[in-house]
C-alpha cells in the first residue's frame, strides 16, 4: 500500500488518487473517494477547548479503535486503483501540516508505528 498526504490546494493528479478524510468535502474534489475512517469525527469541534497534543491523542486512540475498518478501506480502494498512491487530503497547508497541527499528519505518525511511511506531498 502506497499512502502520502496533501492539502487540497497543494494537490496536482500526478500526485495519485486523491482521497478525502475532512469531514467537509472540497467543492473540486467532490468525486474524490472518501475514507470515512480516518475522518477527525468528534475531535476538532468538541474538542476544540483541549490543547492540540490533547486532541491529537483523542484522534490517535480513534484510529486504533478503527484500525481493522481503516485496513478494509485503505485495501480496498489499494485494489481499484492498483498501482497507483492513495493520497490523504484535508484542507490544512502544508506549513500547519508539517508544524503538528493537522489530522492526516497525525494519521502519517499513526502509520508509522505500524510500519507504513506516509510522506507529506506538496507542489514546491
Amino acid at each position: 500500500m502506497r499512502l502520502a498526504t496533501c492539502s487540497y490546494g497543494e494537490f496536482e493528479p500526478s500526485m495519485g488518487v486523491p482521497v478525502g478524510t475532512s469531514i467537509g468535502k472540497h467543492l473540486a474534489f467532490r468525486e474524490a473517494e472518501q475514507v470515512e475512517s480516518l475522518k477527525p469525527w468528534g475531535v476538532f469541534r468538541k474538542l476544540e477547548h483541549l490543547p492540540l497534543d490533547e486532541q491529537r491523542a483523542a484522534y490517535l486512540a480513534s484510529l486504533d479503535r478503527r484500525e481493522q475498518r481503516i485496513r478494509r478501506d485503505l485495501e480496498d480502494l489499494t485494489v481499484k486503483y492498483r498501482g497507483q498512491a492513495l493520497v490523504l487530503l484535508c484542507w490544512e497547508t502544508p506549513d500547519v501540516a508539517l508544524a503538528g497541527g493537522c489530522h492526516r499528519r497525525w494519521a502519517a505518525d499513526w502509520f508509522a508505528t505500524k510500519g507504513l511511511d506516509v510522506p507529506e506531498l506538496r507542489q514546491r
